[in-house]
C-alpha cells in the first residue's frame, strides 16, 4: 500500500516510471544511506566504495532519482565537510558517477 502511495506521489512530480525493487534491494539502499548519514569514517568509506563499485551498476539511475536518501546523504557530507578534504575525497567520485 505504501509503495502505491509513493508511486502516485512520484507520478505527480515527473514522468519517470516508478522502479519497483524487491525488499532485499530496498534494504541494501536503506543500509547504505544509514551508513552515510550516521556512520563513522570506516562505515562512510565502505559505503562510498560500495556505491562506486557495485550499487551504481546494479540499479538503474531512476532508482536513485526516486529514492533520494543516498544522494542527499552524499551532498550533506560534501556540505558538512567544511574544508575537510577526507570526506570530500570520498564523496566526490560517487557524485561524479551520477553526472
Amino acid at each position: 500500500m505504501e509503495t502505491m502511495h509513493k508511486q502516485y506521489q512520484l507520478k505527480e512530480l515527473c514522468e519517470i516510471p516508478y522502479v519497483m525493487l524487491c525488499d532485499e534491494d530496498e534494504k541494501i539502499l536503506f543500509d547504505l544511506s544509514v551508513q552515510l548519514k550516521f556512520g563513522d569514517f570506516k562505515n562512510i568509506l565502505n559505503a562510498t566504495q560500495k556505491i562506486q563499485n557495485l550499487t551504481l551498476f546494479d540499479y538503474p539511475i531512476e532508482v536513485f532519482l526516486q529514492r533520494t536518501d543516498i544522494l542527499r546523504a552524499l551532498i550533506d557530507l560534501m556540505e558538512g565537510s567544511n574544508g575537510n578534504n577526507v570526506y570530500t575525497n570520498l564523496v566526490q567520485p560517487c557524485l561524479l558517477v551520477f553526472v
